[in-house]
């Protein structure tokens, strides 16, 4: 409960509280109150939020939700009674942001993870809605009523530019055997040739551009570099190359710079510690942000390897199949480990959205992808929250399937940015 209270009232909100739980004392506090129980104690100068329960459990159950719809917006957990909420908020809140349902068994896609198709969400049409930031601003609401010159934390529209770096380079400084390999694969080894010896630019050296369309704006993009072993979904580069540690230097200069880990690490946790040195050693100073690579995130697994190599803050809580809001919110929170009951060091960021699910959608339709990302962003920003967006550096190559995507993500830019 103390989890939830301090995510809703003290870091969203802005608000200090203090639980009672003692029924005459309560009772003879000025203070206005938020009861949760079954039925209301004061006759005023009280919200009453009932309970469905889920928050005060202690050990994870096997849960589904009943889903309704409460000011045009989806709720969990109703309750029929004369509470000023027609739902549990404390335990819907709960219930997505502590990824209850990823605890629960299920059935993996082929890269063991758990599929969007069976969140409840999905099944209920409330993906690309950030259901947990309406709940946020309806207590608000009820809470003006009891306490009319209370003020909140304000809520600010951010926008944050992500970028997961699988490769730095298309062909460039590749070693052989793999260079040979993807033009022989590919068909034009010519032109690969042309880049390999440096008559024309690498197609996935694009962070240049990306500096030169981010800077002006006022935008530090956020790039995620994997600097794991190579194999079947990892393609990365040896950092240790001076070609491949001056862009990972260099990005960290106008940018930020964080970990993207492996595939692999997934299986053999022990190689996280391993990729993670690596980039610390080519960037030359601590990393404490990652992305997962393929955004293999499995919990608690996952989060707690990462805390264990020292990271703080990580940008994976996404579906990379469908668009939207894993969590239920588009804004940064701790996260809760279900299994040990208990609120850890890690801030989660979420990301709405992320380029190949565009491309899978949309293909190269500029004018549909525009209005596609017009859309989400106008729900982010009607609950003040964090567009978080992910590409790849090689999304702006204009090379292969990517042909007019540069000119889609400029024009983005300048409508993403805008906060009116």
């Amino acid at each position: 409960m103390t989890y939830i209270l301090d995510e809703l009232l003290r870091e969203r909100m802005g608000l200090e509280y203090e639980v009672v739980t003692d029924k005459q004392d309560y009772l003879q506090s000025p203070l206005p109150g938020i009861c949760y129980g079954v039925t209301r104690v004061r006759e005023d100068n009280e919200i009453h939020v009932p309970a469905a329960g889920l928050v005060l459990e202690n050990e994870v159950k096997k849960v589904m939700p009943e889903v309704s719809v409460f000011e045009k917006i989806p709720v969990l957990f109703p309750v029929h009674g004369n509470g000023d909420f027609p739902f549990d908020i404390f335990s819907a809140v709960f219930y997505m942001l502590s990824r209850y349902e990823e605890y629960l068994p299920f059935e993996e896609d082929e890269y063991g993870r758990f599929p969007a198709a069976l969140s409840l969400a999905h099944r209920n049409d409330f993906l690309e809605v950030p259901v947990v930031d309406h709940w946020t601003l309806m207590l608000e609401r009820k809470l003006i009523t009891v306490c009319p010159g209370l003020s909140f934390r304000e809520k600010e529209y951010h926008f944050l530019p992500t970028f997961d770096v699988d490769q730095v380079f298309a062909v460039k400084d590749k070693p052989v055997i793999r260079f040979l390999g993807s033009a022989l694969k590919a068909g034009d080894f010519s032109a690969r040739w042309k880049i390999r010896r440096g008559l024309e630019k690498d197609p996935f050296d694009t962070f240049g551009l990306i500096r030169s369309i981010h800077e002006p704006l006022g935008l530090k993009p956020f790039f995620f570099f994997h600097t794991g072993k190579w194999g079947k979904f990892d393609k990365s580069m040896f950092p240790e190359k001076e070609s491949v540690r001056q862009v990972i230097r260099d990005c960290d200069t106008w940018g930020r710079v964080g970990l993207h880990p492996s595939y692999r690490s997934h299986d053999e946790p022990e190689l996280l510690r391993w990729e993670k040195e690596r980039l610390e050693k080519a960037l030359g100073r601590t990393v404490t942000a990652s992305r997962q690579h393929f955004i293999r995130l499995r919990f608690p697994e996952t989060y707690r390897r990462l805390l264990a190599v020292g990271i703080s803050d990580d940008y994976s809580m996404g579906f990379p199949e469908l668009p939207g809001f894993r969590a239920g919110t588009s804004r940064p929170f701790r996260w809760f480990d279900l299994q040990r009951n208990e609120t850890t060091g890690l801030t989660v960021y979420p990301f709405a959205v992320m380029d190949g699910v565009l491309k899978k959608k949309y293909g190269s339709k500029g004018d549909e992808i525009l209005r596609f990302l017009g859309v989400l962003k106008q729900k982010v920003k009607n609950t003040g929250g964090w567009f978080v967006q992910l590409w790849h550096n090689h999304t702006l190559s204009d090379w292969d399937d990517w042909q007019g995507w540069k000119h889609i993500y400029e024009e983005w830019l300048g409508k993403a940015i805008y906060r009116k």
